[in-house]
């Protein structure tokens, strides 16, 4: 029994000893590969925010979760950019070290010159629930097939026929009243964006804007987008343990969504539907 309480400790400790030994391997080829970019490409380390935890940094997670169901996040990263005068500074999350930047330069670099270097990571997991596998939520030769597959929609001549944003334009202004009441444009313009999105992409507009039954499918799919959309700001923001944080009503948007989708393809009366439809997966899924 002794040497068994034994074994079984010696065997915990070892697990306990081989975990840091290979999370200190991990972090110093980490830190090495930070510290040769740094020296290839002149760049200092980004100033820290400080915080009150700065292990895990739970005061800014909770601060920030806040700002976002305030609707004032933006706000707030402006105001420490200002506090810490500086474009770019670092902050933890949990287990993640977060560069938060507006230095144009960086910028540049991150969607243009040196886009190629870097990638999405964990985000993506809980982001593929709603959006599948396509531009949004891939890297690499995945997203240049989706790019490929995708810019004949944005060419010139695409974009230079407004004859049906027109029409979806008319529609957003006759739902303002014309009698100088207060009126609410912020869920008009979310309407006015998916009717126009979906005849764009599918050849099918939901037709949101002319639909006043709120249990119709149009205004059905308009919510459950805009639920799904907030669900991942605020819980699927934060990487891999977004996934774990899945609610059951985030599923069932995101399976009303995707049927919704196939619907709006399958009704279609544009000579490209099957070209569209495919360009949309690429897109969404």
């Amino acid at each position: 029994m002794i040497t068994t309480n034994r074994s079984l400790i010696t065997t915990f400790l070892f697990a306990i000893v081989f975990f840091a030994a290979r999370r200190t391997y991990r972090y110093l080829v980490y830190k090495a590969s930070v510290r040769k970019r740094e020296i290839e490409h002149g760049c200092k380390p980004p100033k820290d925010l400080p915080g009150r935890d700065p292990f895990l940094g739970l005061d800014m997670v909770i601060k920030v979760l806040i700002a976002q169901r305030q609707h004032r996040a933006l706000d707030d990263f402006a105001s420490i950019f200002r506090d810490l005068n500086v474009n770019t500074f670092r902050f933890r999350v949990l287990r993640r070290a977060v560069v938060s930047t507006i230095e144009p330069e960086n910028i540049k670099a991150v969607l243009s010159l040196r886009f190629q270097d870097f990638g999405l990571g964990e985000v993506r997991v809980p982001f593929q629930s709603l959006l599948g596998e396509g531009i949004f939520t891939s890297d690499g030769a995945v997203w240049q097939n989706s790019r490929n597959m995708l810019r004949p929609f944005f060419s010139r001549s695409q974009l230079a026929d407004l004859s049906s944003f027109e029409y979806h334009v008319n529609r957003f202004l006759q739902c303002i009243p014309r009698d100088g009441s207060t009126v609410d444009l912020q869920p008009l313009f979310f309407r006015l964006t998916v009717d126009v999105a979906t005849e764009f992409l599918l050849g099918q507009s939901t037709n949101c804007l002319s639909d006043k039954d709120q249990d119709s499918d149009a205004m059905r799919f308009a919510s459950a987008f805009d639920r799904s959309v907030q669900f991942l700001a605020t819980g699927g923001g934060w990487g891999i343990l977004g996934f774990y944080f899945l609610k059951s009503k985030f599923k069932l948007d995101c399976q009303f969504i995707h049927g919704m989708h196939h619907a709006l393809s399958l009704r279609s009366s544009w000579s490209f539907t099957a070209d569209k439809h495919i360009r949309f997966r690429r897109l969404f899924h």
